[in-house]
Formats: C-alpha cells, sequence, structure tokens
C-alpha cells in the first residue's frame, strides 16, 4: 500500500515569516508556527541565490523560529525560481508530497502566489500592503500572519 503523503505548509521566508534586512520573526510568526507545528510539517522557502540553507537556518533560529521548522530549501538545492511553477514541482517531489497537500503562504502576488496557483497548491496570501487587484477573490487573502488563523483549520 503507498504511503500518504504527507501534509505540508510551505512559507515564503523574507517578508513572510522574517523582516528583510532586519532578522526578526514577522509579528505572529512564532505563534501561528507554533500552533501548525503539532499538526503539520513546516518547510520554508528562499530562491536568493547568495543564501544557503545554513545561512537562512541561522537567521530562523535567530528570529526564534528554527526549532519549528522541519525544512529549509534554497535555490541552490532545488535550481529553480520561486516565479517558476517547476519551483513547486520540484519542492513538492523533494518533500515527498503533492500538491494537493500543500498550503503555501507568501507575500508576493507574481513571485509566491500566481505559481503556486498554477500547480494547484492552496494559497494563502499575506497582502501587507493592501493590493486591492482584481484577482484577490479567487483566493484567501490576509494582511498579516495572524489573521491566518482561520485558515489553520482548514
Amino acid at each position: 500500500m503507498a504511503q500518504l503523503a504527507k501534509r505540508w505548509w510551505v512559507f515564503d521566508w523574507g517578508n513572510t515569516l522574517i523582516t528583510r534586512g532586519q532578522a526578526e520573526s514577522m509579528l505572529g510568526a512564532h505563534e501561528l508556527l507554533s500552533a501548525l507545528s503539532p499538526h503539520v510539517h513546516i518547510a520554508v522557502v528562499n530562491d536568493t541565490p547568495l543564501m544557503s540553507a545554513d545561512m537562512l537556518r541561522e537567521v530562523l533560529d535567530k528570529a526564534h523560529l528554527g526549532t519549528l521548522i522541519n525544512r529549509v530549501l534554497t535555490a541552490d538545492e532545488l535550481r529553480l525560481n520561486k516565479a517558476d511553477p517547476a519551483f513547486i514541482t520540484s519542492l513538492c517531489r523533494v518533500l515527498n508530497t503533492t500538491p494537493a497537500q500543500v498550503t503555501w503562504v507568501g507575500d508576493d502576488w507574481t513571485i509566491d502566489i500566481a505559481p503556486a496557483r498554477q500547480v494547484g497548491v492552496r494559497s494563502l496570501w499575506i497582502n501587507q500592503e493592501q493590493d486591492d487587484a482584481d484577482y484577490t477573490d479567487l483566493l484567501s487573502v490576509y494582511e498579516a500572519l495572524p489573521d491566518l488563523e482561520e485558515a489553520r483549520e482548514a
């Protein structure tokens, strides 16, 4: 019998979990990850070529999030850019799961959300800029991480 795919929540790191330039957790990040971690696996992705997995893990540890993260993935490992839908397919292969078992959380429509949606991944957009574009009714849109509490059970 085939093993069931693992359920994953995958977070973009910059301006989703960690503030850019300050290496501090975003408001509500620790609380959300603490609530999720007993129930799902959590991954953090970064496609900045200059940041290794060790560097990213160090930033997450400094922000007191490291112990809540099951997997850190970088551009080096996936060899693709997040804006390419094949990035999500590769990510699923590395995590040994399927797009249907992934919830993607990001702050950039073009780089994080649109590619994930193209391959059928449930996507939660942290729309901090409060962009009111016409596509916002197509998915779950939140202004900040604490607002994701309602999506946790879905």
